[in-house]
């Protein structure tokens, strides 16, 4: 054999076996990427499904005041649901730095509709999330 066709030889099966792990590491991101998102997916759908067995919960005339809207076990139950519905925008916040919109208008919808509990609880997230949240509000505010 002569020295080029060694070289190549040598230097074609590296390359075939560098791209196929390229490629197989690409398609894990992927595929990680679509289950998260169908996982979110499936949470922000259970949380949704709570709503509608609790309306009271999504209402913003009753949200606002929530602290005198409810009391006793429905407070508990109230800020439980609040609380549930922030944490997964904070989970979506924390895992896509730059949202997809479907994602931001839930993140609206949520943060505004909890936004009394919000504010009350804020201690609860990161700084970096508390912050996102206050500028969502205060966008919306100025519209």
């Amino acid at each position: 054999m002569t020295p080029e066709y060694t070289v190549i030889g040598t230097i074609l099966p590296i390359t075939i076996s560098i791209t196929a792990i390229a490629i197989s590491i690409i398609t894990a991101q992927k595929s990680e990427a679509n289950f998260v998102y169908s996982s979110l997916d499936k949470m922000y759908t259970e949380l949704m499904k709570t709503g509608v067995d609790n309306p009271d919960f999504r209402d913003p005339q009753q949200t606002i005041n929530y602290k005198t809207s409810f009391s006793g076990t429905r407070l508990f139950a109230y800020e439980s649901y609040a609380f549930m519905a922030m944490n997964l925008a904070a989970t979506v916040h924390d895992r896509y730095k730059k949202i997809h919109d479907t994602w931001n208008t839930i993140i609206t919808l949520e943060s505004e509709l909890h936004k009394s509990w919000f504010y009350d609880n804020s201690h609860k997230f990161k700084p970096e999330f508390v912050g996102f949240i206050k500028a969502q509000l205060v966008s919306r505010t100025s519209k």
